[in-house]
């Protein structure tokens, strides 16, 4: 599943929590537990593993997160930017195709598939 939701104006830090909170509610809705979710934004994911401190215009949004990441025992790990390519080519695609969300493979970006 890859989606590209409308975030409004806010910082890069505040969308990827966003994005992230975003995310698991659809695996929630969608009866998916068991989840790992990747980022390779270390300062967000220690904040949604508790690491760290989150500032205060972000946290509401990493209780959240942490609150559902809890009930669907989702865990959180850190990818390196450039092992992380598929990410970074579907990143690319939503600044053009906002509010969208793709449930096969076949409808992903050709860069995003690797062809």
């Amino acid at each position: 599943m890859a989606f590209s939701p409308p975030l409004g104006t806010c910082s890069s830090n505040v969308a990827k929590a966003k994005t992230v909170l975003i995310g698991l509610t659809w695996c929630n809705e969608n009866d998916f537990f068991n989840i790992i979710i990747e980022g390779n934004s270390l300062l967000i994911i220690n904040m949604l593993k508790g690491s760290i401190k989150s500032p205060w215009h972000v946290l509401e949004i990493v209780l959240k997160t942490q609150e559902l990441a809890r009930m669907a025992n989702c865990s959180f790990q850190h990818s390196f930017r450039e092992a992380n390519q598929v990410a970074d080519a579907l990143a690319k695609w939503s600044i053009e195709n906002i509010d969208k969300m793709l449930d096969s493979s076949i409808d992903l970006p050709l860069r995003a598939r690797g062809l």
